[in-house]
């Protein structure tokens, strides 16, 4: 707060104009409606982030860009102007560091990156931190002009600067702090633009380039500050202190030489060395932070890849010995089934060799049987024929022989009572004799027949 009065009350003793809708000063304790802390009149986008007394542009972290422009355009009412850019560029690398900071004075709104393109009128001051002897007309510092018709080739060719190799400072040194910072003075005067460093704030001035612009009358009142800032693979951070715009080419050296001869509030000094330290902090651990989630979800993304080939390795391991199963089993089966035809056939064949061999030893028992049944049942024929003659004939007799007792029984009691009578006793049994005789004649064939036929 103390730097704020100190320019606007030397700008009131001499009469100069700070165009505040231009500039930026600490300590910004302005927030928006979501309570981040913000700068009237500028609109900020990408990695940058505003704290008390800085703007960091860009962390010391890979592939970060951030940017920063105001809201409404100069608006000059003279044809030159001033401007006081205080800056650093810090980093933990004391070797690999690169990427840069610029600051632009053009007639674009868009959201500017380090990286020239074709479609800007006006210039651009990059502030490169990355030595590299082997590219030709390398500058630390360059301000490439473009009048809104130049190739890329056309503005790398005709690009102007100066080399300054202690403008970035290695935080892990014990000499370096947040004091340690750089001083970028602009100058419009002429159609000519002037750029004058201070690569260590220590209030000596280092002239670097000198570019004549040939634009349009009312360019300049169109044209804004804009200031952005990049890492890729070599990083750095990148802070905005403040930018003080004035309306002629003479007060921002004014105003740099008196406030560098005021002696520092050490109250202020020790704030702004433990935001920076805090900032650091706070921007470790959420790196980290980002860091271990970035961990974390490879990690589970590579257990997800990991179960899903488990899976489908486990899967296809299944299917494919189910299949060898499958195949075996039915290679299996098929050669049971082959092995079972073939012993079924044997079998069979085996069946009908031995039916045809029992055939053929059973053919002449069965005539051995049949002629030896035949003569046995011829000789028991024989024998029961024998045996029925015999019985019937001595039944017979005997019948014969009880006829005539009772015929001469009967005769003698016929010639003692009455003969007629006795003719029809002996008529009567003549016939019973008859029929005894007949029915034993009958049971006779019927059992040689039935003989005859069981053989």
């Amino acid at each position: 707060m103390l730097g704020a009065v100190l320019f606007l009350r030397v700008c009131c003793l001499v009469g100069t104009t700070l165009l505040t809708h231009q500039s930026f000063i600490p300590p910004f304790d302005h927030q928006n409606e979501e309570g981040e802390r913000t700068i009237k009149g500028w609109v900020f986008s990408g990695s940058a982030s505003v704290h008390q007394h800085f703007v960091r542009l860009t962390p010391d972290r890979l592939f970060r860009r951030g940017a920063m422009h105001t809201v409404t355009p100069f608006l000059l009412q003279t044809e030159e102007f001033s401007a006081l850019f205080k800056f650093r560029i810090a980093g933990k690398d004391p070797h690999d560091h690169g990427e840069g900071l610029c600051l632009w004075v053009t007639d674009k709104t868009w959201e500017m990156q380090l990286g020239l393109g074709t479609q800007f009128k006006g210039i651009g001051i990059v502030f490169d931190s990355y030595h590299t002897p082997i590219t030709p007309n390398h500058k630390d510092i360059s301000i490439y002009y473009n009048d809104g018709m130049s190739t890329e080739r056309e503005l790398l060719a005709k690009k102007q600067g100066c080399n300054v190799p202690l403008m970035r400072y290695h935080t892990q040194r014990a000499d370096v702090g947040f004091q340690n910072t750089s001083v970028a003075m602009l100058v419009f005067r002429d159609r000519t633009f002037s750029l004058h460093i201070d690569p260590l704030g220590s209030g000596d001035w280092t002239p670097c380039a000198y570019v004549t612009v040939k634009l349009d009358a009312d360019w300049l009142q169109h044209s804004r500050f804009a200031v952005t800032g990049t890492t890729g693979t070599l990083t750095n951070n990148h802070d905005a202190l403040s930018l003080l715009m004035y309306d002629s080419s003479w007060e921002a050296e004014a105003m740099y030489t008196d406030l560098h001869h005021h002696r520092r509030d050490e109250i202020k000094t020790f704030i702004e060395s433990w935001e920076h330290a805090f900032v650091d902090v706070k921007e470790t651990i959420h790196n980290a932070l980002h860091t271990l989630q970035t961990r974390e979800t490879r990690l589970e993304q590579q257990i997800t890849q990991l179960e899903e080939r488990l899976k489908t390795n486990v899967f296809e391991e299944l299917d494919s010995r189910l299949d060898a199963l499958e195949e075996m089993n039915v290679q299996s089966l098929a050669n049971h089934e082959e092995q079972l035809a073939i012993r079924v056939s044997k079998f069979d064949t085996f069946l009908d060799q031995h039916e045809t061999g029992l055939m053929h030893r059973l053919e002449p028992l069965e005539t051995q049987l049949q002629v030896t049944l035949s003569d046995k049942l011829e000789r028991r024929l024989q024998i029961l024929e024998e045996r029925v003659r015999q019985s019937l004939d001595s039944r017979i007799a005997r019948l014969e022989n009880v006829l005539q007792h009772t015929l001469h029984q009967e005769a003698a009691a016929l010639d003692s009572r009455w003969g007629a009578p006795f003719f029809v006793i002996l008529f009567a049994w003549a016939a019973l004799l008859y029929i005894v005789i007949s029915k034993l004649q009958f049971l006779a064939a019927l059992l040689l027949g039935r003989t005859t036929r069981n053989v």
